[in-house]
């Protein structure tokens, strides 16, 4: 008798709990005039009185505004934020991209695939580039970063699964097989080999950490083993030191107004490798040279569509070639590499699965 009186008082308890927190979610839709552009919770126009009393200490009381968002977040995993997807151990995506040109739900399902002809226009543009610059002596590769979602699938919310293959991506990736395209590189699933022993990408952004910055370079080079001052030493994981730590939620986190509650594990480098190339600045590019090597080896032209993937790749490709030079923004008119007045020996132009429209503009 005891026993059933103990697991009714916990069952009537649970009850109980779930009631109110289902009041309390209620209840702050009804109270909150929730203003989801700045992240930040409005008082009633009508401000007077207690009224005002309540208003000066609630609304504007971070740590209030952080545990309403806490509880919306922990216990419905839910966020009221538009654009805004909670998936799986505290990870947090969007849905679409910020200005809004890029659907990550809608590609990753294959609900907005590419049509036959815009497949045949991006392979036709990749295949004159490469062979404008064959034609000068250089090497064209263009790689793709992939989104975090397709790396790590299971972080997203179980609803949605693995890619599909009529993502642009993939689908991309096999036309481009298909018609003997040799200057393509999808590290997709060479990241996710990668992605089985580390954690590639921030919990709280669609971006890369120091693992996926290694992982990328590590599936880039064997399509440059050819390329003029190459190095015969490939960094290993095993002699790389990388640091982990909790630091507060990055972009999509604070979109969500979830920054303080949801804390991004954040990866990087430590290893001294730094100290193994020297670094220039000239006319807007960076420059990085190999200590000890060849001054007279032609250099190897990167060219990022995001500045923090040239940040966190700059280590492990400046210990790849003798000297590189690297420009953020994806330049559409081939050779066109001034400001160092040294033809390249390769060219690498690398942009993001949610960037892949940029290539029919």
């Amino acid at each position: 008798m005891n026993r059933k009186k103990i697991l009714d008082f916990i069952t009537v308890t649970l009850f109980i709990g779930i009631l109110l927190s289902f009041l309390l979610y209620v209840g702050i839709g009804v109270l909150f005039n929730h203003n989801s552009s700045n992240g930040t919770l409005q008082p009633p126009e009508d401000d007077n009185g207690s009224q005002a009393l309540f208003n000066s200490v609630f609304y504007r009381d971070n740590s209030i505004l952080s545990q309403v968002r806490f509880c919306d977040y922990r216990i419905f995993r839910h966020s009221s934020y538009t654009n805004i997807l909670v998936g799986r151990h505290d990870w947090i995506f969007r849905t679409v991209t910020e200005d809004e040109s890029y659907d990550y739900l809608l590609d990753h399902v294959g609900g907005n695939a590419f049509t036959e002809e815009e497949l045949q226009t991006i392979a036709q543009r990749i295949a004159e580039r490469r062979e404008t610059y064959a034609a000068e002596g250089i090497t064209y590769v263009l790689m793709v970063i992939p989104n975090s979602g397709t790396v790590h699938p299971e972080y997203l919310p179980g609803f949605l699964g693995a890619q599909s293959e009529n993502a642009r991506l993939p689908a991309l990736t096999a036309y481009l097989a298909q018609n003997g395209e040799t200057a393509w590189v999808n590290p997709a699933d060479a990241m996710r080999r990668d992605a089985a022993r580390e954690v590639l990408y921030n919990n709280t952004e669609d971006s890369i950490n120091a693992y996926g910055a290694f992982s990328l370079y590590t599936a880039l080079l064997p399509h440059l083993s050819s390329v003029p001052g190459v190095t015969d030493e490939v960094l290993k994981y095993e002699d790389i030191q990388f640091s982990v730590r909790m630091t507060e939620g990055k972009s999509v986190a604070r979109a969500a107004g979830l920054q303080e509650v949801l804390k991004n594990r954040t990866v990087s480098l430590t290893s001294d490798i730094t100290d193994d190339y020297t670094v220039t600045q000239k006319n807007g590019l960076t420059i990085t040279n190999r200590k000890n090597s060849r001054s007279d080896t032609a250099p190897v032209w990167f060219e990022f569509s995001e500045d923090w993937d040239r940040i966190l790749m700059t280590p492990f490709l400046s210990n790849a070639f003798d000297s590189v030079i690297y420009k953020t923004g994806i330049t559409r008119d081939p050779l066109s590499y001034d400001g160092t007045g040294e033809r390249p020996a390769a060219v690498v132009q690398i942009l993001h699965e949610s960037q892949l429209q940029t290539l029919l503009d």
